[in-house]
């Protein structure tokens, strides 16, 4: 009975997170094509320039949240409630450290005003930041999705009504929406930290205590956070190489791009979210399963997402003619959402939860270089945007075949099943671009593509999509009963 109560909780997790999901798909979606339209290229482009780097810096805990979330994934709120005091305590010490460093840093390195502008916005961008990821891991640990399912709804539309305001107040340099940003960050970390409650207290805990649980965790985390990074690194390098090869207009383009990507990745995610605290929570038999039966139904999510680029590249011509040039960008680098997909939800969730840091470290620097290798072969040999892309694509689907490789028999993976997801990968990006080479328009080559998808769909992954479906079904009857 716990088990069946642990996979129902699951998938209602899921179904709610990725409903509210949807929503904010809906807010980030009019901001995503409200910046281009309104903003001077070059400001969209330092704008997107800030989010970039700040993923980045983000990153420098230096693994102490990865550690906490490892060690705190499938407990109760009220075990980790008792921590959250000390845990907060460290953080703080850590990132005062770290902004005098970076503060230090810029003053000599940073030269000319707009990226001195973004490089010290970054600080203080990064120390709230890191405190809401903190507060946002101790939620997800205790699968508290319900609560930021609706928080994540709120400050999205939060978001969206002051992007609006500043806009039409026509106040439309980038550092305006980039303290918008920082504002809401601030507003969403002090509603998690009401919703935590009170945190165990501290003021008898001395310092050296403090130092030595946050040096413990640190251990526990380095790994996980070195290879996030390197992961981070590979997803956004050929972003970062184009920011350093290329005009600031290019950029622009190259990252509205990227923006139109992540509005598709806000349907897919919902799933790494819910996925490693109830994997955490129950037996070896049953993650096996799970992990066997989410990567199937997320290759078919992707596959079907496909489609959206069709009427997303009509509104684009329509809306923003002066990024038409990013449409083919993006239907490229859309093709590499699916290799992501598998790589973020379920090769780095396994990782996780099987303790294996190391090796997960191993193969996302080794990728990390070959991706590096990729893209500068692609600047230099081609100099395009388009083959920037392409090189990003093959760089991400080879890291994907590595962690297959990996992991399958942890997955208890049979050697089919892992060439049949690939292939069907292949398969759908062929038929992608088949529609799209072959019929002529935007509209009529998506239902062309929805109807070879739809079959080959049923031919490859009818029982992983039937059993989903009766699932779903399941969980409608019962809830249309009560």
């Amino acid at each position: 009975m716990k088990q069946k109560d642990n996979v129902k909780r699951f998938f209602s997790d899921t179904l709610f997170f990725a409903a509210s999901n949807v929503l904010t798909l809906a807010m980030s979606g009019v901001v995503a094509l409200l910046l281009p339209k309104y903003l001077p290229v070059d400001d969209y482009g330092y704008y997107k320039l800030f989010f970039l780097y700040i993923s980045y810096v983000n990153m420098l805990h230096l693994g102490f949240i990865n550690g906490v979330y490892v060690r705190w994934a499938g407990k109760d709120i009220a075990d980790i409630r008792q921590e959250t005091g000390i845990a907060l305590r460290f953080l703080l010490l850590e990132q005062v450290v770290v902004m005098m460093s970076l503060a230090l840093l810029f003053h000599f390195v940073v030269h000319g005003s707009s990226y001195r502008l973004i490089a010290f916005l970054l600080l203080p961008a990064m120390l709230v930041n890191n405190v809401k990821d903190l507060f946002n891991r101790a939620i997800v640990a205790a699968r508290g999705f319900r609560f930021l399912s609706i928080i994540g709804v709120a400050f999205s539309i939060l978001s969206t009504a002051g992007g609006l305001a500043l806009v039409f107040s026509g106040r439309l340099d980038f550092w305006y929406f980039v303290g918008l940003s920082l504002v809401m960050s601030l507003v969403n970390l002090a509603a998690m930290r009401l919703y935590l409650g009170r945190a165990g207290a501290t003021l008898g805990v001395s310092l050296r205590a403090v130092l030595e649980y946050g040096k413990r965790n640190i251990q526990l985390g380095i790994f996980l956070m070195l290879a996030f990074l390197s992961s981070v690194l590979i997803m956004s390098l050929d972003r970062l190489l184009v920011s350093s090869f290329f005009a600031i207009d290019a950029f622009a383009v190259y990252a509205f791009a990227m923006s139109l990507l992540a509005i598709v990745l806000a349907l897919i995610t919902p799933v790494s979210e819910v996925l490693l605290p109830h994997l955490a929570a129950v037996s070896e038999g049953q993650r096996q399963r799970a992990y066997c039966l989410v990567k199937p139904v997320l290759i078919i999510i992707w596959g079907a997402t496909l489609a959206l680029s069709f009427p997303m590249s009509l509104l684009v011509r329509f809306y923003l003619p002066a990024y038409s040039d990013s449409l083919i960008i993006f239907q490229v680098l859309f093709c590499s959402v699916g290799f992501w997909a598998v790589i973020q939800m379920v090769h780095q969730t396994c990782y996780m939860v099987y303790r294996k840091q190391q090796r997960f470290l191993l193969w996302a620097f080794t990728m990390l270089c070959v991706a590096a290798g990729l893209d500068i072969l692609a600047i230099k040999v081609a100099g395009t945007l388009l083959s920037v892309a392409v090189a990003a694509v093959i760089g991400i689907a080879m890291y994907y075949v590595l962690n297959e490789r990996e992991l399958w028999k942890t997955l208890n993976e049979t050697r089919f099943q892992m060439v049949r997801d690939f292939g069907m990968m292949l398969c759908y990006i062929g038929a992608f671009w088949l529609s799209k080479l072959v019929v002529g328009g935007d509209i009529a080559p998506m239902f062309v593509y929805l109807a070879v998808f739809s079959l080959m769909t049923w031919l490859a992954f009818r029982s992983e999509a039937g059993t989903v479906a009766a699932m779903v079904r399941l969980r409608v009857v019962k809830r249309s009963v009560t």
